[in-house]
């Protein structure tokens, strides 16, 4: 990117090997969500309860011995996501809405990291890590308060669980097949895409069109869940897609995301990374997303507690993803509530956090 820093300090400019400046790892932190587990790190489900009479929101356990939840959230084993642009910038790149209307983002002040029209498939596990640039990285001296990122919004997760019930014994949960229920205690992602507002299946995705294949999920319909079940994991254990068509809270409270559409959600602070986050849906040339279909990029804007000071003391520049709950695992119960169903591996957007090491 030809920018104003770039041509105000043309020789301060350091390379930096790659093997120690971009490495994204997973972040763990508190889960305030989280799934309640016994001794042998089993999901606690309860089926039937006698004050539910079949409905769904009493399945699992936020807090001991409540079942309040027909959701819980965990860190994925295996969580994918495409990334198309890293930038570093001077000033904030997130420009708000006003209303139902989305803006523009402003991108003047970044220096890109990582640009790639093709984007390129990061694998983020609870241990590993993995380079995003294939060379040496130039990176402008100076001090940048604001980070932001540019990735697919069909993210990935590969993940599997097993369960039991309040009372200690085997739950029966159920799961995809093609005619009749797979069953067991272990339940896995399969190859199926859902969408983050849970809208009807046969409406328009991605590019005008354009419709992809994906599920809204189904009670007592064996082909509409997303997760398969059994004695133990199946062959087709695989990566679950979920399409983020909105990132506006207001929409999901409001449940109305069929209809309306907001593109953009404003800064929030997140503990965890020691950062406000704010987000917007993108088309693939970067303009704002105008409708359910068009949106096809999440663009994440970071205002950074400490800003990234840059200097010639510089050893490397590292993502620490938090996908501590990124993973949702809903569930449902079948119309007679004696039964779980597996609804869905639902995923969550993720958060990152900025850190330089220096010699």
């Amino acid at each position: 990117m030809d920018s104003n820093i770039l041509k105000k300090l043309p020789i301060l400019l350091i390379i930096v090997l790659l093997s120690i400046v971009f490495n994204i790892v997973a972040q763990n932190s508190a889960k305030a969500e989280a799934c309640i587990r016994d001794a042998d790190n089993k999901i606690k489900v309860k089926v039937s309860p006698s004050n539910d009479s079949g409905g769904n929101g009493q399945i699992v356990s936020h807090t001991a011995g409540s079942y309040v939840k027909d959701s819980c959230n965990e860190q994925p084993l295996f969580y994918k996501v495409k990334f198309y642009r890293f930038m570093v910038c001077t000033a904030d790149p997130f420009v708000a809405g006003t209303g139902d209307t989305g803006a523009e983002q402003d991108f003047s002040s970044c220096e890109d990291i990582f640009n790639s029209a093709a984007g390129k498939d990061i694998i983020i596990t609870p241990t590993g890590q993995e380079d995003l640039l294939e060379g040496d990285l130039v990176l402008p001296i100076g001090s940048y308060p604001f980070a932001a990122v540019i990735v697919d919004n069909e993210l990935k997760v590969k993940h599997q669980e097993t369960f039991v019930k309040a009372d200690g014994n085997d739950p029966t949960m159920n799961g995809f097949h093609a005619s009749t229920y797979s069953a067991g205690t272990i339940c896995w992602s399969i190859d199926k895409t859902t969408v983050y507002t849970n809208r009807a299946e046969g409406q328009q995705v991605g590019s005008v069109g354009i419709t992809e294949s994906y599920i809204a999920t189904a009670t007592n319909n064996t082909q509409k869940l997303g997760m398969a079940c059994g004695t133990s994991v199946g062959a087709n254990y695989d990566y679950a897609t979920e399409i983020i068509d909105s990132v506006d809270s207001t929409c999901d409270t409001s449940n109305d995301c069929g209809t309306t559409f907001r593109p953009y959600t404003g800064y929030e602070e997140i503990g965890s990374i020691g950062a406000e986050m704010a987000g917007a849906l993108l088309q693939t040339d970067e303009a704002i997303a105008t409708t359910l279909a068009n949106a096809q990029r999440i663009f994440g804007a970071f205002k950074l507690g400490t800003p990234l000071v840059i200097t010639e003391d510089i050893a490397g520049l590292e993502l620490q993803f938090n996908t501590s709950e990124s993973v949702s695992v809903d569930f449902q119960y079948d119309g007679g509530g004696t039964d779980i169903q597996a609804k869905k591996i639902g995923v969550e957007p993720f958060g990152i956090k900025f850190v330089i090491t220096n010699k």
